[in-house]
Formats: C-alpha cells, sequence, structure tokens
C-alpha cells in the first residue's frame, strides 16, 4: 500500500499549508525529529494490510498519511502507543476498516467512519474528528476526544462524559464472560489495554455478539420514521404485523412547512404502547400501560427497557415491510398511463377531465411505486376487497381499474346476481358517453352477465361505430368500458402494458 503513496516532506508539508487542519504541533515535531515524511495518495485505496500507527512513524519515518479519496482497509488500523507520537491520517473520503484503535494519534476524517466490528478511542492525548458520519458495531470512548458531526449509529460504551448518555457503562455488560475473566483486574479495564487490543486485532472473541442500544437516540427515530414506505404526501402510514402495530406519522412534509414527525407502537397482547415524538431537536417518548394516560419515560427504568424492545421489534417490521416494498414495486411507463386514460374522456371539457385524470394517474404511480401504502393504508378497503394483500403483484392494474370504476368511467358488473339487478351501472356508462341506456333479453332477469350478452349489445353499436369490451386483470367480474372502434386496438394495447387482457364479443 505504501508504495503508491507520494513522498513529501514534512518541513514541505509545514510551509505549503497541507497539513493545516490538524492539531498537532507538527514543526515542534519536525525540530525534533528532522528528515521525517508524509505519504499522499491521490486516488482512492484498498488495502488487506494490516496498519500499526506507531509503527510507520517509529520504523519508516512517516509522520503520517493523507488520502484525497476514500481508504479501505479489510484489516485493523490500530495506534497501541499511549504517551508518544503515532502517524496522522488524513482522509478526505470516507474511512472504512475492520477495527479502529485510537490512542495518541491524530486522525481527521472528511467523510464517513464505516468501522466493521469496534472503533475505541482510548487516552487523553489523541484526536479523532469525523465530519460525516460514524457507523460501527461498538464505539468505546476511554477519556478520549472523538468528534463526530454527523449520525452516530452504534452501540455506545462510555464511563465518563465523553459520550452523552452511552448505552453501557460497566464493563461486563459487553465483554464475553471469559474475555472480562481474563481481561479485568479488580473490576476494571483501561480500553487501551494491550491483551484487550491484540484480542481486537487478531479477530478474537471478545465482546458479547449481540449489543443493543440502551437508549433510543434521534439518531434512531429518523432512521426508523424516515423509512423507503413513505408516499411523498402521506401523513400517516400503519404497519400490522400479528400483535404489533407501528405507525409512522409525520407534517409539515410540504415546502416551507417545519418538520414534525412521531411514531407509536403498540403491542395488542399486553397492556403497554409508546409514543416518540421529535421537538425542538429533542426526542420525547411517553408510555401508556393500558389506563390511557401518556406519561414520561424515566431513565433507566423498566419501561425504557421495553421500548427498546418495542423499538428493535418495530425496526424489524419496518424493515421486512420495505423488503415488502422493493419486491413488488413496478416500473410503469407514465407517458403510455397517462395517454391511456386521456383515450377514456367522455367529455369535450379538457380542464375538467384533467382533474379526473390527474386523481387516476396518480393512484396507479402509487400502487406502483409505493405498493404496500397503497395496499395497507391509503386504498386499504378496495385492497382487501380485490384481494390484493394476498395477490400484490396485480396492484398495478387493479389499481388503474378501480380508478377508472371510481370516476365512473367503467362498469362493474357481478357475475353471480342476475344482470336485471345490476343493469343500472351499465346503463349510467351509456348515458355518460352515448347519452343511451341498454335492453337486455327477458332471460337475464334471473342470470347473469355472460359472454353473448355482450356479443348481443356489441351487434346492435356496431352499426355506430361503438363498442362495449370487457377490461380482465384475472377476476370474475365483468368490467366494462365503451369505446369507439377505431381505438379498440390503441385501447387493447396500451391496456397490455398494464397486465389488463381486452375482450371485444361480437
Amino acid at each position: 500500500m505504501f508504495s503508491q503513496g507520494n513522498p513529501i516532506l514534512l518541513t514541505d508539508a509545514i510551509n505549503t499549508g497541507l497539513i493545516d487542519e490538524l492539531h498537532y504541533d507538527f514543526r515542534l515535531l519536525n525540530s525534533s525529529c528532522p528528515g521525517l515524511k508524509i505519504l499522499v495518495f491521490e486516488t482512492d485505496v484498498e488495502t488487506d494490510q494490516y496498519i500499526d500507527l506507531y509503527d510507520i512513524y517509529a520504523e519508516d519515518d512517516i509522520a503520517g498519511m493523507i488520502f484525497n479519496g476514500h481508504l479501505h482497509v479489510r484489516n485493523a488500523i490500530i495506534d497501541y502507543e499511549l504517551d508518544t507520537y503515532s502517524a496522522f491520517l488524513l482522509v478526505k473520503g470516507n474511512l472504512t476498516c475492520d477495527n479502529l484503535v485510537a490512542g495518541c494519534t491524530e486522525i481527521h476524517v472528511k467523510g464517513d467512519v464505516n468501522v466493521l466490528h469496534t472503533f475505541i478511542g482510548y487516552y487523553n492525548h489523541g484526536e479523532v474528528h469525523i465530519e460525516g458520519d460514524l457507523h460501527a458495531g461498538l464505539w468505546i470512548e476511554d477519556d478520549h476526544h472523538t468528534t463526530v458531526n454527523g449520525k452516530v449509529n452504534a452501540v455506545t460504551f462510555c464511563r465518563s462524559w465523553h459520550i452523552a448518555a452511552p448505552d453501557f457503562t460497566d464493563w461486563r455488560d459487553i465483554l464475553l464472560p471469559e474475555a472480562a475473566a481474563e481481561l479485568m483486574k479488580d473490576d476494571y479495564l483501561f480500553s487501551g489495554n494491550v491483551d484487550l487490543i491484540h484480542k481486537i486485532k487478531e479477530g478474537q472473541p471478545v465482546f458479547k455478539q449481540v449489543l443493543q442500544h440502551i437508549r433510543i437516540t434521534l439518531d434512531d427515530f429518523y432512521q426508523l420514521h424516515q423509512n423507503n414506505l413513505y408516499p411523498p404526501d402521506m401523513d400517516k402510514l400503519t404497519m400490522v404485523e400479528d400483535k404489533w402495530v407501528v405507525s409512522c406519522m409525520r407534517s409539515g412534509h410540504l415546502p416551507g412547512d417545519q418538520e414534525h414527525g412521531s411514531i407509536f407502537i403498540m403491542n395488542h397482547r399486553a397492556d403497554l404502547s409508546f409514543f416518540m415524538m421529535k421537538e425542538n431537536d429533542h426526542l420525547i417518548c411517553l408510555c401508556d400501560e393500558g389506563d390511557n394516560e401518556y406519561e414520561d419515560i424515566v431513565r433507566d427504568s423498566p419501561q425504557e427497557r421495553e421500548l427498546r424492545r418495542y423499538f428493535s421489534r418495530a425496526q424489524e417490521i419496518v424493515s421486512t415491510k420495505e423488503k415488502w416494498n422493493a419486491q413488488y414495486k413496478t416500473a410503469i411507463n407514465k407517458e403510455e398511463l397517462w395517454h391511456l386514460i386521456w383515450m377514456l374522456n367522455p367529455t369535450d371539457d379538457v380542464e375538467a377531465f384533467k382533474l379526473t385524470a390527474t386523481a387516476i394517474f396518480n393512484r396507479v404511480v402509487l400502487a406502483a411505486e409505493y405498493p404496500y401504502a397503497y395496499i395497507h393504508n391509503t386504498y386499504q378497503d378496495d385492497s382487501e376487497k380485490r384481494g390484493l394483500a394476498d395477490a400484490p403483484a396485480f396492484s398495478v392494474p387493479i389499481a388503474l381499474l378501480d380508478g377508472l370504476l371510481s370516476h365512473g368511467l367503467l362498469a362493474e358488473i357481478p357475475v353471480h346476481r342476475p344482470l336485471a339487478d345490476e343493469i343500472t351501472a351499465l346503463n349510467q356508462l351509456g348515458t355518460l358517453y352515448w347519452n343511451t341506456t341498454f335492453q337486455y333479453p327477458e332471460s337475464y332477469a334471473s342470470t347473469p352477465i355472460d359472454a353473448q350478452y355482450l356479443q348481443f349489445v356489441n351487434s346492435q353499436l356496431q352499426q355506430y361505430e361503438m363498442g362495449i369490451i370487457r377490461l380482465n386483470p384475472g377476476i370474475d367480474n365483468y368490467i366494462l368500458a365503451c369505446i369507439p372502434l377505431r381505438e379498440l386496438t390503441a385501447i387493447t394495447e396500451k391496456m397490455l402494458l398494464f397486465k389488463i387482457q381486452t375482450d371485444y364479443l361480437i
């Protein structure tokens, strides 16, 4: 890896201002250790090499390394030293590594830091500055100075004030019992302990496999609340799974509005529910233990531990629904959709129909891009009627037909009741398009609609170059449209784009 770097004397780096954003007194270092150099990497660097920041300095006379792109180390980056200098890292992109242990070194990352397992900052002579987000399995801070400008997505451990409201403060809560017995002396363990760091470097088991946040942060709230299931203009999204109900509510999502958000989590089999909301960049958490009165959650209380459990379950539910939504999300040709809707315009009033066409268009787009919200929230009743929860692949064609039906542009005639009882719906459609009504043979006073009836009607309409077609997305009922026969081919082709068969019976 080092051969990819361009060596520059530390003197030149100081004189050109190359390392001005770092806080160490490099002039003092340069005067006491002349001849030191830094390595500058102009492109992204990926390596499997283990990096010991003290050895780089002590053995190779390297004062530090500058990466003008991303740095990806499929290994550990470690500084074992307490009271002596170690090479700095200045990464202008993202830093990714398996484990990161920082003692006296200075590390400055302008992007995100992604640590697969453990990030440790220990001792008060070092500094880590992350301008982006920190993602780590576990972040341990021990009398060290780490600043994260972005979001923190990590389980946190700290025994002092360096991390506000850490998840854990007792080593025994995060260490495996055998590791605690080996490493802890008189119930004390220093994060810079050489044996601890060596185990981390070698990938030996040290920490418990399942560590969860004890306290929920505003970042946790945002990640759950701002999920991929929300259509842009939707205020409330509810997810139900077995006994669990998770509702995400938002307001102020329009331009210029102040944004507010809340999450409600309930278990139907327990007299316990939680309400969380953001207010002035603070997270408010309330608990209802079955008496319909919400109270503040006391820190370190049983209610706080239950909230964490509920919140974790909500995260699992949302993740499951997001995967489901991604599976059934459908790409559609919006231009063809818009054209098809306008082909069924029954009037010459363009402005009036534009509102109708827009409503139908938006309904189909919702079904295509947000099938979960369409089926389980916005059009829940219609979806239950159509059985879409069990057949979500039909969301788009059903949304198109139901949208046209809801605006009276189609007629739906059931097949389990006599046609005479349902002829009104067909007559309303005929009146809208052609100002006509339909007759039926006497036998249909007791029998339902069938193909012979459509042949009967179309034989009469043919001389006027008009016809009734059946739109069939795979359901039993007859969904009928009135069309001019000159547009039969075009409508048939466009309906097929949305998985709808057309039948013109003559």
